[in-house]
């Protein structure tokens, strides 16, 4: 999976970057480097047989990528933030769909 990163704006002089004046640049957090989004990195999605054997769609700023599931595959290490970031936003989601319903089940059994 793709190594963690922190985002941080950072001034710009001005003039180098259209609009705005502050840039958003992405740092390894051990050394402080500045981090390539679009090197190539190594990304495996799960599949089985069911739901997840189909590829996935994934779309940035107008770049559209299909990455298929089962192997590896080399990908811009912005696309496997997105699908690491889609994972954890999925499991957050369940968690908090899990506690809801158990919620809803205990305010109904005291009725």
């Amino acid at each position: 999976m793709a190594a963690a990163v922190t985002k941080s704006k950072v001034r710009t002089v001005a003039g180098e970057i259209p609009g705005d004046s502050l840039q958003e640049v992405e740092f390894l957090p051990e050394s402080g480097d500045p981090v390539d989004m679009e090197e190539k990195v190594p990304y495996r999605l799960f599949r089985d047989s069911g739901r997840y054997s189909e590829p996935v769609f994934v779309g940035v700023n107008g770049r559209t990528f299909l990455v298929p599931r089962g192997k590896t595959v080399m990908v811009p290490r912005f696309v496997a933030q997105v699908l690491d970031d889609s994972e954890v936003m999925r499991d957050r989601a369940a968690a908090r769909s899990d506690e809801l319903e158990s919620d809803f089940i205990t305010k109904t059994e005291r009725l």
